[in-house]
């Protein structure tokens, strides 16, 4: 169990690291986190499967969604971040097959 925990925070750490991009806030850029993860399951990979969340139209940033909060960027990341764990357990039992 502690393998798939440390290849799932790995997973996450990536995607989030592409969700952030050159992302910056108060005019730094926001720091990548390090990934230190030194199994073989292809957390890359899984990570780099689902496409990034979109970006507020332009019309959503007009009305003014991006001073809403955490209900209107819920809305905008949920569903990636969903697509994430569920492709990740997807492939950890393609993976444990794999291994056994």
């Amino acid at each position: 169990m502690m393998e798939r925990e440390l290849a799932r925070k790995a997973t996450v750490i990536a995607y989030r690291n592409a969700v952030i991009g050159d992302m910056k806030i108060g005019g730094s850029v926001v720091g990548k986190s390090p990934i230190s993860y030194a199994g073989d399951f292809p957390f890359q990979a899984v990570a780099d499967s689902v496409a990034l969340p979109r970006s507020f139209t332009e019309r959503e940033s007009k009305a003014g969604l991006q001073r809403v909060g955490i209900d209107a960027r819920t809305k905008v990341h949920k569903s990636q971040w969903d697509k994430l764990f569920k492709a990740f357990d997807q492939a950890w039992l393609t993976h444990e097959r794999k291994a056994s």
